[in-house]
């Protein structure tokens, strides 16, 4: 099991005259996909009295002259604020998303919003699809102002943008409109799993760690700019794609607030991604639902249930019949005493596809590449159990000598990292 990575916020003793503060990373082993943030001035953020200001002259903080680094705000002329966004926050924040996962990140956004002191926000609205998702939705619930993609936006109105599983590559004036650029949210540890499902490929693959990453966004290119900020966890076992999901959205709202209290300072501490251990997560497609039982081995086939089940139930043809699969029991290296009163120990050789029915129990168990796997309910056109299809296939002459077809289903193709994608 792999450590989380623990950020500590630690302050310098009272008698210091610098307000720094910094960010250790406590787990003692050296990681190149951790980041080591260092001389994050904290307490300056958080503390809306102590807020920074421009000396004519000087770009420093008020409290301790520290240099403030600007790199993007225009704001700044010959060392004076000019009228437009701000060195430190409260922050005019426009935020990019659609689905579900996106709607965590906009709520931590919208309820700092809200709170009565030490907001980091200062006002929030939301750029979202046509269509009436859950952004959409729960963006007009709370009176945000909301806008269609795609958007002109104006520079200077907003001081930096938020990202979170929007699903469209931003123009290059877009970004650049913004002083800060836009901060992407995205539930992997880049560069591994760039792309659109980093949550099912993380699964597919037998990961045990995870994590978030707070990433810069850029343009032409998803997932490709430099990490800001990123943590580590482990993957639950035996978790699916809704159970991770639901794990790591909240903690990539909350990591996104800390990245904005400390926005300032982590802007040129970010870490450009290495481009030797890049994967891609490719957008999941209908096939991926049909079991290729000649190269699926039991565990692989277990992962993708986990993946898809809760939306889309596994599929084979027995003979022209379409059959879902449901109801997938836990994967055991014990043999159903049935399979072995009928094969005896040549089970293991007969043809992936081969169905049997457990009698005691109430499973139909299917060969694949190195054994058995079982299901309880079947779908044809109604739902059936085992039982049923037992009685109404596999002892029907019609039926009884059919096995399950194989089907490509291209899980692991377009990923470059071979080692990355051996399914045990």
């Amino acid at each position: 099991m792999y450590r989380a990575l623990r950020l500590q916020f630690i302050r310098l003793s009272s008698n210091s005259t610098s307000c720094h503060s910094y960010i250790r990373e406590t787990d003692t082993a050296s990681d190149k996909h951790t980041l080591n943030l260092q001389n994050i001035s904290v307490g300056s953020y958080f503390n809306h009295q102590n807020r920074r200001r421009i000396l004519k002259g000087h770009n420093s903080c008020a409290c301790c002259g520290r240099s403030i680094q600007r790199r993007h705000c225009s704001s700044f002329v010959n060392g004076k604020n000019q009228d437009g966004p701000c060195s430190s926050p409260p922050w005019k924040i426009l935020f990019f998303g659609t689905d579900h996962f996106s709607l965590f990140t906009l709520k931590c956004l919208n309820e700092n919003r809200l709170q009565d002191k030490d907001s980091v926000v200062e006002s929030l609205e939301v750029v979202t699809g046509k269509e009436k998702k859950s952004v959409r939705r729960y963006a007009e619930q709370a009176g945000l102002e909301v806008h269609n993609w795609p958007l002109v936006v104006p520079d200077g109105k907003y001081d930096v943008g938020v990202l979170v599983s929007f699903g469209s590559l931003i123009p290059e004036k877009v970004i650049n409109s913004f002083p800060y650029g836009i901060l992407n949210v995205h539930p992997s540890l880049l560069p591994r799993w760039r792309g659109a499902s980093p949550l099912v490929h993380t699964i597919l693959n037998g990961d045990k760690e995870t994590g978030i990453s707070i990433m810069e966004i850029r343009p032409k290119h998803f997932d490709t700019g430099p990490v800001k900020i990123q943590e580590k966890l482990p993957v639950p076992p035996d978790c699916t794609t809704r159970q991770l999901h639901n794990m790591l959205g909240p903690i990539g709202g909350k990591m996104l607030i800390k990245c904005l209290y400390n926005l300032p300072t982590l802007d040129g501490l970010e870490v450009t991604q290495s481009g030797q251990e890049v994967s891609y997560s490719n957008k999941t497609k209908p096939e991926m639902t049909y079991i290729d039982w000649e190269n699926q081995t039991r565990e692989s086939i277990d992962r993708l249930y986990r993946v898809i089940h809760e939306d889309f139930p596994l599929k084979s043809h027995y003979g022209k019949v379409l059959v879902k699969l449901k109801s997938m029991v836990p994967v055991t290296d014990e043999i159903d005493e049935s399979i072995l009163y009928h094969y005896g120990n040549i089970h293991l050789n007969l043809p992936p596809g081969t169905p049997c029915y457990g009698r005691n129990s109430k499973v139909c168990w299917i060969k694949c590449k190195d054994g058995w796997v079982g299901f309880r309910e079947l779908i044809i056109k109604k739902k059936l159990t085992a039982s049923d299809f037992y009685s109404g296939y596999l002892i029907n002459d019609m039926y009884k000598n059919h096995v399950f077809a194989s089907h490509r289903n291209h899980l692991f193709e377009h990923v470059p990292d071979k080692k990355v994608t051996a399914v045990n």
